[in-house]
């Protein structure tokens, strides 16, 4: 693995303040400088990845470990950060939520179901066995169960399987898995659920919390963006799978720079999506499920063969 693969799967991978967090940033700090990333950007891509914890990193802090780290690198020669000026983001600032909703073609979910490229069953249960068809390839190995469930025979199967039997669990991660066991992000004992068990990297999820159905709606009806589904969460939002199979990601640095960083950061995270679904074994609302303490099902409002607009 390069210097840099190494530093991107560390940035894919921060720890939280008051776990270990200065140690993972002076690593990853000398990860980038290996790599040959300037120190400007280094200092924003650790400011960027840090989670929130029991306390805020400073910039001074973040700032101490880059320097020191190419300080080191360059045979002890005092070398100091310089803040690099503020780069537009690629979706400028005049562009918010608001204005791409307001050119929102559908407004209600009904016009959504109505305007699917592929029509949907109207019963839920059917839903599901659809969706499992349409969405996964027959051997894919699914997880369905809810957030606390670990991964087993039981709720790990492949597609064909679930389309069959049906899943009375609420979640489905949105990516196929190997089926293996991997190590767990935290670094103790095995998981088959993970980010490191996914086997095939082709969907992302993307949801908001703090806006209406009707603003979702509306959003998701006017944004170019590759949709291959939406499903309504039984609550408040809607779960956007979007297809991401043309970038050709194979592994688990490639996805934090293409997807994490690329899309989620620079693109999404100015019009408010929820930034904890950015990781590829991500869990959405399965469509054909009953959620009882909202007491609606999870629908799917809309599907097509491949990405595309809606």
């Amino acid at each position: 693995m390069s210097a840099l693969d190494k530093y991107l799967n560390n940035l894919s991978s921060p720890v939280a303040p008051g776990t270990g967090c200065h140690s993972w940033m002076m690593s990853t700090a000398n990860l980038g400088v290996f790599a040959g990333k300037q120190v400007s950007d280094i200092f924003s891509d650790i400011r960027r990845s840090i989670p929130s914890g029991k306390r805020r990193v400073s910039d001074k802090e973040i700032q101490e470990a880059v320097e020191k780290a190419a300080r080191d690198h360059s045979g002890g020669r005092n070398v100091s950060y310089k803040p690099r000026p503020k780069v537009t983001p690629i979706i400028k600032p005049t562009i918010t939520f608001e204005s791409i909703a307001a050119q929102g073609k559908y407004s209600t979910e009904r016009e959504l179901v109505d305007a699917s490229p592929i029509a949907i069953p109207e019963a839920p249960r059917d839903q599901q066995k659809f969706f499992f068809e349409k969405m996964f390839a027959e051997d894919d190995f699914i997880f369905t169960g809810d957030s606390l469930q670990p991964g087993t025979d039981r709720t790990i199967l492949p597609a064909c399987e679930w389309s069959m039997v049906g899943s009375s669990g609420s979640l489905v991660i949105v990516n196929p898995l190997s089926g293996c066991p991997a190590p767990k992000k935290s670094g103790v004992g095995m998981t088959y659920r993970g980010d490191g068990n996914v086997k095939h990297f082709r969907y992302c999820l993307v949801e908001f919390d703090n806006r209406t159905i009707e603003e979702q709606v509306k959003f998701w009806s006017a944004i170019k963006l590759l949709v291959k589904a939406l499903v309504h969460s039984g609550s408040k939002s809607i779960h956007a799978w979007i297809d991401v199979e043309t970038l050709n990601i194979s592994t688990l640095e490639q996805w934090a720079k293409l997807v994490k960083i690329e899309l989620y950061e620079r693109r999404l995270k100015p019009w408010g999506v929820d930034m904890a679904c950015s990781n590829p074994a991500r869990m959405s609302r399965l469509p054909g499920v009953f959620r009882a303490e909202e007491n609606q099902w999870q629908r799917l409002l809309w599907i097509a063969e491949r990405g595309q607009n809606v």
